[in-house]
Order: structure tokens, then sequence, then C-alpha cells
């Protein structure tokens, strides 16, 4: 009888156990898919900032030729109407 009892006592702390264990790999995971999100938010945060980098002065130059091209149309509409008057 104490045979089965020490039996049943000792497969109760085996399976509490593995159920500790189970828990602590949950744990584990848990902080595993946290990381990996903050490692995925901080890669798109670099790339998007590297981006913005490298397209920063090519749209600056854009605009500044934009800029020129609308100064040169507008002093070419103005020189043409005050020759046209004369």
């Amino acid at each position: 009888m104490c045979g089965k009892i020490d039996d049943l006592v000792n497969s109760a702390k085996i399976n509490q156990l593995l159920n500790k264990k189970n828990a602590d790999e949950e744990r584990k995971n848990c902080l595993l898919w946290v990381l990996a999100i903050i490692g995925v938010v901080a890669s798109v945060a670099a790339i998007a900032y590297a981006v913005y980098r490298h397209v920063t002065p090519v749209i600056w130059m854009i605009l500044t030729v934009i800029l020129i091209m609308m100064n040169l149309t507008m002093t070419l509409m103005t020189t043409t109407k005050m020759s046209m008057f004369m």
C-alpha cells in the first residue's frame, strides 16, 4: 500500500516538474516573440531612415531644378510680354 502512495506522490512531483518546465518554456517563447517584434520594428525604422537620408538630397535637387525652371519661365514670359508691347 505504501508503495502505491509513493508512486502516486512521485508521479505527481514529476507532473509538477513537467508543468513547471512548460511554463518556463512558454515564458521564454513569449520573450523571444517580443524581442523578434522589437527587432523587426527597429530594422524597418532603420531602413526607412536610410531611405529618407538617401532620397532627401535628390528631392532637394529636384525642387531646386523646378524652382530654377519656374524662375526662368517667368523671366522669359515677362521679357516677351514687354518686347511685344515695345
